[in-house]
């Protein structure tokens, strides 16, 4: 699963405006299954601080509905 263009340029200003001083942190949150963490890889290695992935149950199940 690859990061949807406009989160990375949502993400890109982020970082840009940590750059600036307008902000102090840069957190990216993602809910859904595991195949989201390669979008929040994605963000840490813009640059954001931090990554969050909330996994629900119900999405954990839907995961290995396809086992």
């Amino acid at each position: 699963m690859s990061m949807n263009p406009f989160d990375e340029i949502a993400v890109e200003e982020a970082v840009r405006l940590k750059e600036a001083g307008v902000a102090t942190e840069v957190i990216a949150v993602s809910a859904g299954v595991t195949q989201a963490q390669e979008t929040l890889r994605t963000a840490l290695a813009i640059g954001a601080d931090r990554a969050i992935l909330n996994r629900p149950a119900y999405f954990a199940t839907a995961e290995h509905a396809h086992d």
